[in-house]
């Protein structure tokens, strides 16, 4: 019986498709694309670009959000302190403005990048 789950999750594992991770220089160019085209005509190529902007963006910010939750007044959020009215162009400007100011760690992968990018700019009292 345990045979063929362990089987099952083996072959499930390899054929698994990689999750795309983008790193600093992907990001900036997704970003720059978001900022560009807000409220114009597009190429979906280019849409698409600016989606994954958008997504880890919006998906970071989330996260951080949610850990507040959990986090108790006694233990403060480490990573930023980020306003719950702070709209989603505004966190991509300020996403774009950290990688635009740190080139130098653009090589970084861009989750943390933008995990830092708030912190710079919400930071926590």
């Amino acid at each position: 019986m345990k045979k063929p789950s362990f089987l099952l999750l083996a072959v499930s594992l390899f054929m698994a498709s990689p999750v795309m991770a983008f790193d600093g220089n992907q990001l900036l160019g997704y970003c720059k694309l978001a900022l560009e085209s807000e409220g114009k005509r597009i190429s979906m190529q280019q849409k698409a670009g600016a989606d994954i902007c958008l997504a880890m963006v919006q998906t970071v910010s989330d996260t951080i959000s949610e850990f507040e939750r959990i986090v108790t007044t006694e233990k403060p959020n480490v990573f930023s302190c980020l306003p719950d009215n702070v709209a989603l162009q505004q966190k991509i400007r300020v996403v774009y403005i950290y990688l635009k100011e740190h080139p130098g760690k653009l090589h970084f992968n861009g989750a943390p990048l933008i995990m830092a990018a708030f912190a710079e700019a919400f930071p926590c009292p």
